[in-house]
């Protein structure tokens, strides 16, 4: 069970990151033209899918051993105990409805004539004779739903 949670999250972690690595290609259009797409998806897709935040228990709660130290003098013996205190378990929040935004977003773009383009510098370089091409340079947003993206010449 908790190896199939923290699979589950890297999982979902994997895939919100990759939306980060997308990079778009239009014949002709301006970076103007880009941000306004990518601000009119970004919205549509957060209108159709709000976000959907929910608690995720990541491990189990736990007691602290309990350790008794004891000091003597004479015929007198002080004894105190530590620990015995409960720990919670880890909790995140996960937005369940974060790869349905990404996979929104993507739509719009594709719906708005925009291609994927292949992240790799050297099919960047050598087939860049007729478009303008955008590959975003990290770091991406805390929330991975924004990406910093940069004209490649």
């Amino acid at each position: 069970m908790k190896t199939a949670l923290l699979l589950a999250l890297v999982l979902a972690s994997t895939l919100t990151l990759s939306g980060c690595a997308d990079t778009w290609e239009k014949p002709g259009a301006t970076q103007q033209e880009f941000e306004a797409t990518k601000a009119a998806c970004m919205s549509r897709a957060a209108a159709r899918f709000p976000p959907m935040n929910r608690q995720v228990q990541i491990g189990n709660g736990y007691m602290t051993p309990v350790t008794t130290n004891c000091t003597g003098f004479g015929y007198s013996v002080n004894c105190l105990s530590t620990g015995g205190q409960y720990v919670p378990p880890s909790v995140i929040t996960v937005d369940d409805n974060a790869n349905a935004r990404r996979q929104d977003t993507r739509s719009c773009f594709f719906e708005n004539g925009w291609h994927l383009k292949d992240n790799s510098e050297a099919a960047a370089t050598s087939n860049n004779t007729s478009g303008t091409y955008y590959k975003p340079a990290p770091p991406c947003d805390s929330n991975k739903t924004t990406c910093v993206l940069t004209p490649i010449k």
